[in-house]
């Protein structure tokens, strides 16, 4: 069985009969045939990447092969797609040239668990498609120049940005950071006018566990909406510092210091986005932005306070380091 019987290689005729909506995401303007919740809505103009959802479950393809396979994740590699699978049965389709996306949400769930994984995993693999590096980051602006927070999942990148957020500070994105090379100069694109956030973090932030709106009636993850023009930055900012977060530590103050070149390129390297699907283009191209990026942007470790309740002292610190760099 040949993967044409999906939408993803049918003409745009055969596809599900929707009026086009247009919205932007990470630098891409994006056509759908449903709204895609959280994400800033745009006028129409030249598409990057075509997404079509409540497509038919994709057949298996007799030419596919396994390349990635997680308790969470599998995923297979045709020489026209990748065909993404979750552990809960929902599955994308992504063009092996970056634009296009079909995905199928399973019985029993709803387009906003599908689109959890879409403006996350899928469109950070899509990007790398497109040949843009991304790093596991969620970023904040400070006079005018994007600050990132790398980590992995739950060292607090989000818990940060939001009380950033709290302070004044805009957020240019959360969990992705979509690196614009303009050649000279390293800029982010603007992810989308949310930050995802656990119980724990909404407690610290709101007073209580359940004081914002759910991200998905199926999830405990909840969501602090951003305003554009003031608590979203929606227009791509200049790369001005990156820091690593590290383990916890039981004291109030965090403890923050430069890495070394070698070590921040390791480092960046290590919480590059979907680095786990990279082939020996994308780990090049990755390799030579990154290194730039070590070479024209400081790269600080921190290892933030244990006590979500010091959220506040962290970022005070982080804004006095920022100012001395």
């Amino acid at each position: 069985m040949q993967e044409t019987s999906w939408p993803l290689s049918q003409p745009a005729s055969r596809c599900p009969k929707v009026a086009s909506l247009f919205s932007l995401l990470y630098g891409c303007r994006i056509r759908s045939n449903r709204s895609i919740p959280g994400l800033t809505s745009a006028t129409a103009g030249p598409v990057d990447v075509e997404v079509v959802f409540d497509a038919a479950r994709p057949p298996a393809s007799e030419d596919s092969t396994p390349i990635y396979e997680s308790s969470v994740l599998a995923v297979r590699r045709t020489p026209a797609s990748y065909h993404w699978t979750y552990r809960d049965r929902t599955e994308f389709l992504i063009g092996a040239r970056g634009d296009r996306v079909v995905s199928f949400t399973p019985n029993g769930a709803v387009i906003e668990d599908s689109c959890l994984y879409l403006v996350g995993p899928v469109f950070g693999f899509v990007l790398r498609l497109r040949g843009v590096v991304c790093l596991h980051a969620s970023l904040v602006v400070i006079a005018g120049r994007a600050v990132a927070f790398c980590g992995t999942a739950g060292a607090g990148k989000s818990s940060i940005v939001a009380a950033f957020s709290q302070l004044g500070y805009p957020i240019l994105a959360e969990d992705v950071a979509a690196l614009d090379d303009r050649g000279d100069t390293l800029a982010v694109q603007p992810g989308y006018p949310r930050v995802n956030l656990w119980p724990d973090s909404v407690a610290a932030l709101c007073g209580s566990a359940d004081g914002l709106p759910k991200i998905t009636p199926q999830w405990e993850k909840r969501y602090l909406p951003l305003v554009p023009a003031t608590s979203f930055h929606s227009t791509p900012a200049p790369l001005a510092a990156v820091y690593i977060l590290g383990d916890r530590i039981p004291e109030v103050q965090p403890a923050i210091r430069a890495l070394q070149p070698n070590d921040a390129f390791i480092a960046l390297v290590a919480n590059s986005y979907t680095y786990y699907l990279l082939d020996a283009s994308m780990r090049a191209r990755e390799f030579e932005v990154l290194g730039r990026v070590v070479r024209t942007v400081p790269v600080r470790a921190v290892s933030p306070p244990s006590d979500i309740a010091h959220m506040p002292d962290l970022c005070d610190a982080l804004l006095d380091d920022f100012a001395n760099l």
